[in-house]
């Protein structure tokens, strides 16, 4: 395959998340800093280590949009607070600024990733955003399949090697948090993509959806 420069990458993944109805947000904008607020507090309860500094350089995230939602709020809450709720009613992904350093297939398959959350999050709604925060194994069940869509972009776009990437992966898991059977299910999730990649399957048909965003930008393998 042939390198996939930045900024038809950033295009793609713009015209993938647009496609989707999701605001696709980059690194400075103020939405993304009052989130990171929010996850560095969680983090902290959880003891997983991902302190503000971390989550501010290197970790990207799905958000989900509020929606209808916003139409409910009363007039009393006032024009600051309408406008602000105003930036969060479509779902969004938000990249870290390591992102934009990481080259054009780690970029598509972190955008595949985090769609694969905001989708888990439209179909499970606020419930599922409520086990996610509790429930080990639905994070094991959330995240394996996301890290599926990293490891499949590696491989086939990337040209990879898929049992390194596999440990890498594996690795990236074992910052959640996670206790022993929820991690045995993130692994066995991630085997049987590896399974499918080293078939020549792509899982999830995400890197389809990436290379066909990319020809769209006009570039072909």
């Amino acid at each position: 395959m042939k390198r996939i420069p930045l900024d038809i990458a950033l295009r793609a993944a713009r015209r993938l998340c647009d496609a989707a109805d999701v605001d696709l947000v980059l690194p400075g904008d103020r939405r993304r800093e009052a989130v990171l607020y929010a996850l560095a507090a969680w983090h902290s309860l959880r003891g997983t280590g991902w302190d503000l500094a971390t989550l501010r350089g290197r970790v990207c995230v799905a958000v989900p949009g509020l929606g209808a939602a916003l139409d409910l709020l009363p007039p009393v809450v006032g024009v600051v607070l309408r406008e602000i709720a105003g930036d969060l009613r479509r779902p969004m992904v938000m990249l870290a600024p390591a992102a934009t350093t990481w080259g054009g297939v780690r970029l598509m398959g972190t955008v595949a990733h985090e769609r694969g959350h905001i989708g888990s999050m439209r179909a499970g709604g606020p419930l599922w955003c409520l086990a996610y925060g509790l429930v080990p194994e639905v994070v094991a069940g959330a995240e394996a399949p996301c890290y599926g869509a990293d490891l499949a972009h590696a491989v086939l776009l990337g040209g990879e090697d898929v049992s390194n990437e596999l440990d890498h992966h594996m690795r990236a898991l074992g910052t959640y948090g996670l206790d022993a059977p929820a991690t045995e299910l993130a692994h066995g999730i991630l085997r049987s993509h590896a399974a499918g990649l080293r078939a020549g399957a792509d899982p999830g048909g995400t890197v389809a959806d990436s290379l066909a965003a990319l020809a769209a930008e006009g570039w072909t393998p």
